[in-house]
């Protein structure tokens, strides 16, 4: 072999064992040798980057308890997947500044609204009925059933009998502006004054009655806006304008008045259900899937200084849902295990935990 096809096949061995030296970073491109930048994953798609929701005030989004502020990304997440985005194992939206991959947040105090279900049909504004006004023969029928009509517009007419020798019809109009939801008369019928006409009602605004107990008539706000459901998923939204001062003495029962303005696919008789605020509950709230039952005593993984689970009884109190209220041993700004795997050890590392 030639001496420079010697050194030129030496050359290659070398350039070929320092390539291989590289990292496969750097080969990819990465800067530094490092690994992949924020927001894309060992295989170089796309991840990391989806913003989480917010979850101030909640175990997750839940009431009661805030995650933890101020908390470093979980070990193994990309760069530049900090609060308020990223995603914990498995896919699944993360919480904002929430540590150990949103395992960790802090009690906190929150509010629980109780309410009371009420029910009932609705009924129009007015509903205003237009006798004959003279004694005869009705002449003619102006309106059909369901028909909108206006205030003044003609209704039906009766050819008196009037001993006088006036025989001038007599017309009744529409005294409000409305719907015909009746009509008694019939051409050619025979009716005395005062005798049913027909009736038209107003459906601009609708109201609701519904009753309430002694225990829960006493605690609504009047002026409470009000969000109801109609059979068929109409949703009404209204106001209560009234309840009444004294109950029924047979049954014990106040009456709630709720106005709804009209909307599309509401009407007169429809049946639609509420839910009226009787108060509030204060205080801290954890999801009943966060407590451990042992000996006959609650308990709650508590993060100590350090990042270890510790385990701390406390007491509780009445269940709203699938949360829970806590009496003692939880105080603001606590920090505890938001997901429970069932195999938690007393100094084992939150953020192990998880796993």
């Amino acid at each position: 072999m030639k001496r420079s096809h010697f050194l030129a096949a030496a050359g290659l061995a070398t350039l070929a064992a320092l390539i291989a030296a590289v990292p496969a970073s750097a080969q990819m491109g990465f800067p530094g040798g490092g690994g992949p930048p924020p927001g894309m994953d060992s295989g170089g798609a796309p991840g990391g980057g989806a913003p989480g929701g917010a979850s101030a005030g909640g175990l997750e989004a839940r009431p009661g308890v805030a995650p933890a502020a101020g908390a470093a990304p979980a070990a193994g997440a990309a760069p530049g997947a900090g609060a308020g985005q990223g995603r914990r194992s498995g896919g699944q939206p993360g919480g904002a500044a929430t540590e150990g991959g949103g395992l960790v947040g802090r009690a906190a105090i929150s509010e629980i609204p109780l309410t009371t279900k009420i029910a009932g049909r609705l009924t129009p504004a007015s509903s205003i009925a237009h006798p004959a006004t003279a004694a005869g023969t009705v002449g003619a029928v102006y309106v059909n059933l369901g028909q909108s009509v206006r205030a003044g517009d003609r209704l039906f007419s009766v050819v008196r009998d009037d001993l006088s020798g006036s025989f001038v019809p007599a017309v009744a109009t529409a005294r409000i502006s409305g719907i015909v939801s009746s009509i008694s008369v019939k051409p050619d019928a025979q009716v005395k004054s005062g005798d049913a006409g027909l009736t038209i009602i107003d459906g601009r605004t609708l109201y609701l009655k519904a009753l309430l107990s002694d225990k829960d008539a006493m605690s609504v706000e009047l002026g409470a806006k009000v969000e109801a459901k109609a059979t068929g998923g109409t949703k009404l939204s209204g106001v209560l304008i009234a309840r009444s001062p004294e109950p029924d003495y047979q049954t014990g029962l106040f009456t709630a008045t709720i106005e709804f303005s009209a909307v599309p696919g509401a009407f007169p008789g429809q049946y639609v259900t509420a839910e009226l605020r009787i108060g509030a509950v204060r205080g801290i709230f954890v999801q009943q899937e966060l407590l451990q039952r042992m000996y006959g005593r609650y308990q709650l993984w508590i993060v100590d200084a350090q990042g270890l689970l510790e385990s701390r009884r406390v007491g509780i109190g009445a269940i709203y849902g699938d949360r829970v209220l806590i009496t003692e041993g939880l105080a603001v700004g606590d920090r505890l295990l938001l997901k429970r795997t069932g195999r938690e050890k007393a100094g084992q590392s939150a953020a192990g935990s998880g796993s």
